[in-house]
């Protein structure tokens, strides 16, 4: 992620609010070693980490939490053939985000609604949204069928 950020970090420090928000989130990025006990101050942040994850594994990430379910995109390369571009599921479990399991329906597996950065988002990977849309429409459609 570190080096994700590094290369693209114009871009993310817009996106996050300024230098001072990414250098934040480089600071927490950052451990002395693997037994070091990590706090809370370094958990993983949904707003936060959410496009760089996205980005870096260049495949749509899905949060899930009773309280806001949102899907983030890549942003600067689009669908790539012979690789999964299949969304990573995470959900919000006792604090932590666990990765999780979605079944799908009928091939198609929901997906929530997308928090983008348009100006933000190059052509190519705005090719995300025709990948996407089959998952968008079944998740708005549960959710209007259940309220």
């Amino acid at each position: 992620m570190l080096e994700e950020i590094s290369q693209n970090k114009p871009l993310y420090s817009k996106l996050q609010g300024g230098k001072k928000s990414i250098d934040q989130i480089i600071d927490c990025l950052h451990v002395e070693d693997l037994k070091t006990k990590i706090g809370v101050k370094k958990w993983l942040s949904k707003l936060s980490y959410s496009q760089i994850l996205s980005s870096l594994y260049r495949q749509p990430i899905v949060f899930l939490a009773l309280e806001d379910s949102r899907l983030f995109l890549p942003l600067r390369l689009g669908p790539n053939s012979g690789v999964s571009n299949d969304p990573i599921y995470l959900l919000y479990v006792g604090k932590h985000w666990v990765l999780a399991d979605v079944d799908a329906e009928d091939g198609v597996k929901p997906i929530p609604p997308l928090l983008s950065a348009p100006k933000h988002t190059t052509k190519s990977a705005k090719n995300w949204l025709i990948h996407v849309k089959r998952g968008l429409d079944l998740y708005e459609q549960k959710v209007t069928k259940a309220t």
